[in-house]
């Protein structure tokens, strides 16, 4: 089985390929939540495991102050 562990971004830079990364893979472990989703999507068993860094750094806030 090949299982692949934090997932390219093909997603973002050739959608395309997500369907062809499909047919060489048996499952995705991906590390940002609306990943899943997309590897999903394309037919991939995908599984969200996450990201380290996202449990240590704390959300930025971006809404403007009035």
């Amino acid at each position: 089985p090949v299982i692949y562990y934090i997932s390219p971004q093909v997603w973002a830079s050739r959608p395309g390929r997500v369907k062809k990364l499909a047919r060489c893979i048996d499952k995705m472990i991906v590390i940002l939540p609306f990943e899943e989703e997309i590897y999903q999507d394309a037919g991939v068993d995908t599984v969200f495991f996450g990201h380290p860094l996202l449990d240590i750094v704390p959300a930025i806030n971006h809404q403007l102050s009035t």
